[in-house]
């Protein structure tokens, strides 16, 4: 139950901060604007699927894998970067805490053996996006 009230907390200050993004960022780009709202959407499905439909958590599992993990490589807003990288890490301290993944695990077993090949990719991007900000932020001064 903690972790369900945890991710829970976690998704309403993700949304609130794209939200934030969305409406008062004045140098977004198309692409930014398209995760954006596909994100918010995934957010909102993913608390949905947690709580209320457990049979479509193995598709908003993959698509929250595909935004924070593929797609945040290609955005380039620098708060939208900051959030992506946070959404990573505290997936990936949270897989290190609980040994597992804090989503659940797939009940799809073809999905399942497909994802466990890629393992590192949270990692390969958590050090895009890092190198990514890294480089914005110093490109401002």
């Amino acid at each position: 139950m903690r972790k369900r009230n945890d991710m829970l907390i976690i998704s309403f200050l993700a949304l609130l901060h794209v939200l934030y993004i969305l409406f008062f960022e004045k140098n977004l780009n198309k692409y930014d604007k398209l995760i954006l709202t596909t994100g918010t959407f995934s957010v909102l499905n993913l608390v949905y699927c947690t709580f209320k439909n457990k049979k479509k958590i193995d598709f908003v599992h993959l698509s929250y894998a595909i935004h924070a993990f593929i797609l945040s490589i290609f955005v380039q807003n620098t708060n939208f970067l900051f959030l992506f990288e946070l959404i990573i890490i505290v997936n990936l301290l949270y897989w290190y805490l609980d040994r597992k993944c804090p989503i659940g695990s797939y009940s799809n077993k073809n999905i399942s053996l497909i994802t466990n090949n890629f393992n590192f990719l949270p990692f390969v991007s958590l050090t895009i996006l890092t190198y990514k900000l890294y480089f914005k932020i110093n490109q401002n001064y």
